[in-house]
Formats: C-alpha cells, sequence, structure tokens
C-alpha cells in the first residue's frame, strides 16, 4: 500500500470520527450529569404569573416600610419603564394610541378604551378597563373589571372580584380569588376563581322534573364487575328518572337520560365508536361524528366524575361534583353547576362551549379555545 492511500485511509476515518468527537468526549468525561430543573408551579399553579409579578413590585416598586416609591416616572434597574399614577390622574400616551410603560398605582384606576397597553398595569385597589383596548396583562388587589371588546394577551388577576364584558378574548390565564363573571361572546382558555359565573348567574329552569327515581340495581351488558365499579362491553343508555350507585364504564357512547342520578363517576369510551366506523366503512360522516359522544340530558345529577374520550354534552340544570374532560368537543348547557364552594372541580377540553346560567367552582380550562354563549331553549339543537 503507498503512502499516499493509507494518507487517504486516515483522512477518511478522522472525517468520520469527527462529527462524533463532542459526544465521544462526552461519553468519557461526562459534564452535564445534573437532572432538569423543572418548575411545576407553572401548571400546577394557576396564580403563577401573577404571583411572581408582585413579588416583582414589591421588590422593585414598594419600599420596604410601605412607603410610597420616590419617582413618579422612570426606569427600573432591569431596563423597564413604568409611569407611577396618583388618584385621578390619567395615563400619559404622548399623543399615541399606546404606551410600553409599566402602568403602577396604589390607588384605583380608570383605563381609557381603545388603546394598546404593551406592558403590565398594576392598581393597589380597583381597576376598571375602556372598551376595546389590547393589554399584556392586569393586576388589581381589590377588583378588576375588563371592558366589552377587550384582549388580554398574557394573563390578569384580581385577589376579589373580576368582570370581564361582552366579546372580550382572554388569552392565557385569568384568575380570581373571589367570583369571575364572564360577559356573552367571552373567548377563554385558562380561567381559575372561587366562582366562575357565565353570563347571568340565577336563570330559573323552565320546569322542575320530579324528583322520585327508580333505582337501578344492577346495568345491563355488563363486561366486568369490580367492586362500584362496573365495566360495560358497548353503549351505555342510562334511562330516564332512574338511579345508580356505583361507578360506570362504558365501553363507547353513554347517554344519561334526563332526572337520572349516578353516584358515582361515568366514562364513555366514545371514541370506540368512531374506531369501529372508521375500520368498517374507511370514511367520516356527520352521523358518525354524532355517535361518538357522551351526553347527559336535563336535570342529571352526578356525585363524582364525567369524562368522555370524545364529545361530551352536558344537558341543561345539571348538578356534577367531580371533574369534567373531554378529548374533544365539551357543551355545557344553561343551568348546569359543577363543583360546590366546598369542592372545587376542574373542566377542560380542548373545545368548550358553556352557555349563560352556568357557574363552575374551581378550573375552567379549553386547550384550543372556549366560548361563552347565550342560552338556548330546551327544544332547539345545538350547533356543535
Amino acid at each position: 500500500m503507498s503512502y499516499w492511500s493509507v494518507v487517504l485511509i486516515l483522512i477518511t476515518v478522522c472525517l468520520f470520527i469527527l462529527p462524533l468527537l463532542p459526544a465521544l468526549l462526552e461519553l468519557f468525561h461526562p459534564t452535564d450529569m445534573a437532572p432538569l430543573k423543572v418548575v411545576q408551579a407553572y401548571d400546577n399553579n394557576p396564580m403563577y404569573f401573577a404571583e411572581g409579578f408582585q413579588n416583582y413590585i414589591h421588590t422593585h416598586l414598594i419600599q420596604p416600610d410601605g412607603g410610597r416609591t420616590v419617582k413618579r416616572a422612570d426606569t427600573l434597574a432591569d431596563g423597564t419603564s413604568y409611569q407611577r399614577l396618583e388618584e385621578n390622574e390619567q395615563v400619559d400616551f404622548g399623543g399615541k394610541q399606546h404606551t410600553h410603560k409599566l402602568l403602577f398605582s396604589h390607588y384605583s384606576l380608570t383605563l381609557p378604551g381603545e388603546k394598546i397597553f404593551e406592558a403590565e398595569v398594576f392598581s393597589g385597589l380597583r381597576l376598571v378597563t375602556g372598551a376595546g383596548s389590547h393589554f399584556r396583562a392586569l393586576m388589581a388587589n381589590e377588583s378588576l373589571a375588563i371592558g366589552d371588546n377587550s384582549t388580554v394577551w398574557r394573563w390578569a388577576h384580581s385577589d376579589g372580584d373580576v368582570t370581564v364584558g361582552r366579546n372580550a378574548a382572554l388569552n392565557g390565564r385569568v384568575t380570581s380569588r373571589k367570583t369571575l363573571t364572564l360577559g356573552i361572546g367571552c373567548r377563554f382558555e385558562r380561567l381559575h376563581a372561587a366562582k366562575i359565573v357565565c353570563g347571568t348567574e340565577n336563570i330559573e329552569p323552565e320546569f322542575m322534573p320530579q324528583m322520585e327515581r327508580t333505582v337501578l340495581a344492577e346495568l345491563p351488558d355488563v363486561k366486568t364487575l369490580a367492586g362500584r365499579r362496573s365495566l360495560l362491553e358497548g353503549d351505555l343508555d342510562f334511562p330516564a328518572g332512574h338511579e345508580f350507585d356505583g361507578d360506570i364504564v362504558a365501553g363507547s357512547t353513554a347517554l344519561i337520560g334526563d332526572n337520572a342520578y349516578i353516584k358515582g363517576n361515568i366514562k364513555s369510551n366514545a371514541l370506540n365508536d368512531l374506531t369501529h366506523y372508521l375500520h368498517s366503512t374507511g370514511a367520516m360522516t356527520d352521523k358518525t361524528k354524532g355517535s361518538a359522544r357522551c351526553e347527559l340530558g336535563n336535570h342529571v345529577r352526578i356525585d363524582g366524575a364525567v369524562i368522555s374520550t370524545h364529545d361530551l354534552i352536558i344537558g341543561q340544570y345539571c348538578r356534577i361534583l367531580g371533574p369534567v374532560i373531554a378529548e374533544n368537543l365539551l357543551v355545557i348547557r344553561t343551568g348546569t353547576i359543577i363543583g360546590s364552594p366546598l369542592h372545587p372541580s376542574t373542566v377542560t377540553a380542548p373545545e368548550i362551549i358553556i352557555e349563560s346560567g352556568c357557574i363552575i367552582y374551581g378550573s375552567l380550562f379549553a386547550t384550543k379555545q372556549g366560548m361563552v354563549r347565550t342560552a338556548i331553549g330546551l327544544n332547539e339543537e345545538i350547533a356543535a
């Protein structure tokens, strides 16, 4: 073998090894062995951003003894521009439609409409916003009122009540330690409060059913019975005006009749219907989509959780104590109450349509988008 052949082979081997050199060095001399730091509070605590901003305010803008800040308008140590507002003082927009300054006040604030607030707004008392404005983030210690057609891009919070006007868009998180009231047409993503009121709180039912129910001792088509849990072979058609003491897992669609009472949890593997139809026909039709669902009639009471692997439709004036989870569309009709003051719950789905007159105690989380709409009559069809 000639000298140049050996050189060529060595160069080729080096070219192959060169991309692997960092990995080989880390293999024989590891330097990155520490576990990754995961901040779980980001997901577990819905008020994570609000509490962080509260700490930021106390660190940069409030003296340790609780006194007022020294400068009225300046730049903080981290380069953030801010404006401190006295009582009844107006925001200085400098002749523009927007402001990039962080707004801070110990007093109540009333903000004008049709403006853009590119930084956070903080009020030590009550904060009221005008209609049609856009906000990065809002925080008020006593109460917060967001105007009609306004947009919150990141988060909003109040230790007191929060009221949201009609057709507002709430991107990110909106939280309250007391009552959060949403106007008609309001769009939301992640909400948390002691009490969430959608539209009007007190909507009287058109009729009240007889509360006498027939006890259902056992369910048909039970595949497995383990303690209180009944696993069904196929779908569930729970009769109206009946009650059952136990947990139910339906193999496919679950339909719960009016005035039914289930003293436990219910899960519908509704997606199994779609899988069956797709394998057998290879096509998706409106009938197919409509079959994959869990549907509760009117005046239904569930003492536990309600879970659907596809659509979930909850009728009018239902009472659900546990979490409500759907993996596709969730419709909650007027008068329904989920959770209780002593037992906060969680309602989550990719898409949520919730009618005026519903109350949620705890968290309401739409991974794509949620919307509050006007309540429709009992005989009107729900347009999904």
